[in-house]
């Protein structure tokens, strides 16, 4: 599909996937993350989820209530995440929202979440480093949950 077929929102959409193009782009709507076009294809075949079309493209979506198991298993399938996230308030007067990547997931990450629910702890300290329009968290990995506590990654238990 041609870029001047898009609507905007699905413009927004190429444009982020076109800043992650290994990464399979979780587009947030609402009350769910949706996939397009190839990543679509992909989520739908490895969370077993239904998919359908939007505008004539492939989509397959997850609600964000539950985004972490299905980010886990995405991960533990090898792929990459990175989420997208509306960056300002749904309102009447404006019809496409800011939205930007704000979290990258791949098979070396482990959130205090995901520690929680019984994975085996392994984050040393993290480093961010800022650019103009993107963060990204790159963390040592270690067995010593009391090394990460002391670096601040992990709230003490």
């Amino acid at each position: 599909m041609a870029d001047s077929d898009l609507s905007p929102m699905m413009r927004q959409y190429r444009d982020l996937k076109g800043r992650y193009p290994d990464h399979l782009l979780l587009f947030r709507l609402g009350d769910f993350y949706e996939t397009f076009f190839e990543d679509a294809e992909l989520a739908a075949r490895l969370l077993q989820i239904t998919l359908t079309a939007r505008q004539g493209a492939p989509m397959a979506g997850i609600p964000h209530h539950a985004a972490d198991g299905y980010i886990a298993r995405l991960v533990h399938a090898g792929q990459k995440i990175a989420m997208c996230e509306q960056l300002e308030a749904p309102n009447r007067t404006k019809k496409l929202l800011r939205r930007d990547v704000v979290r990258i997931v791949t098979p070396g990450t482990l959130t205090v979440r995901f520690r929680t629910r019984g994975l085996p702890p392994a984050i040393v300290h993290g480093v961010a480093v800022a650019a103009k329009d993107v963060k990204r968290l790159s963390c040592a990995l270690s067995s010593r949950v009391s090394l990460a506590e002391e670096a601040g990654c992990l709230p003490a238990q």
